[in-house]
């Protein structure tokens, strides 16, 4: 038997700062975990779907200009990619095993 104790005592009365648009550009949802790039100030994320193309790549500027979506072609199916990693000339995916069977979900036997 294990027992959890709370150790912190949370304040519910969080307020939001400021909300960000993109200038309507961010159609479609992304990732909840972008990454800032420390030199140019840029910031880069990416969104994946259950249907091709399965991933999409792009930045915001510094100006909080969206960029145009990059596909990343090389995911042949749908995964549940939950993070990336960027260095000074790559963006880094992992290409996870955990997959999404669309047809299964559907069926109810995913």
């Amino acid at each position: 038997m294990y027992k959890t104790v709370s150790t912190s005592k949370i304040n519910m009365n969080i307020k939001i700062k400021n909300l960000w648009d993109f200038g309507w550009e961010l159609r479609m949802g992304m990732t909840f975990h972008p990454k800032v790039d420390p030199v140019t100030g840029e910031v880069f994320s990416f969104r994946y779907h259950p249907i091709p193309l399965f991933l999409n790549y792009f930045r915001i500027g510094v100006d909080g200009k969206k960029q145009p979506d990059v596909c990343i072609f090389s995911f042949r199916q749908p995964s549940f990619v939950h993070d990336l990693a960027i260095a000074e000339r790559y963006a880094i995916f992992p290409d996870m095993q955990i997959v999404m069977k669309l047809l299964a979900i559907f069926m109810g036997m995913g």
